[in-house]
């Protein structure tokens, strides 16, 4: 559906608008869990109030619907509010709770600087390997080919448990 010219996108998790310059351009972020109500202002005008905490800080958005049919502003209230809603009840899944915590803890900056650690040591580990060859047979650091397998197999099941 275009408003005013521009195509307003809605996502799982939020409502997206183009304002301006180029339409294919987002300018508008809405999240739908900081949409607090969806109104009606006549004839085909619709808006969205948005939470003061929220990234919007309680701004009203005011949309213009032109479509096909006679009432697109109640089609895209309707559209907006039931999108709403089922976002809300997805947040209270299992899996989406875990998704959520699990994120908070990977991009907390302690696991950051842990995983910065991890990849000098793996740099690290791989310059060793490089320099000193250790693999080839009857040198000086042959001794050491062994534990920079283990060590090397170690960031290989880290850094792919990361990439989950």
């Amino acid at each position: 559906t275009n408003l005013q010219g521009k195509c307003v996108p809605s996502t799982d998790d939020a409502v997206c608008c183009a304002r301006g310059g180029d339409g294919r351009t987002m300018t508008d972020f809405i999240p739908l869990n900081e949409v607090t109500q969806v109104i009606s202002l006549g004839d085909d005008l619709w808006g969205l109030e948005t939470s003061k905490e929220g990234v919007n800080e309680g701004l009203t958005f005011t949309f213009r619907s032109v479509g096909d049919y006679s009432d697109s502003a109640t089609q895209w209230m309707v559209d907006v509010e039931q999108q709403r809603l089922s976002y809300e009840a997805r947040q209270t899944l299992l899996w989406t709770v875990l998704q959520r915590k699990i994120r908070d803890v990977y991009t907390s900056p302690e696991a950051q600087m842990f995983i910065s650690v991890l990849i000098l040591g793996n740099f690290l580990i791989v310059l060793i390997d490089s320099q000193y060859r250790p693999d080839t047979p009857g040198t000086e650091f042959g001794f050491m080919s062994a534990p920079l397998y283990v060590m090397d197999a170690f960031f290989i099941f880290i850094f792919a448990v990361e990439l989950l």
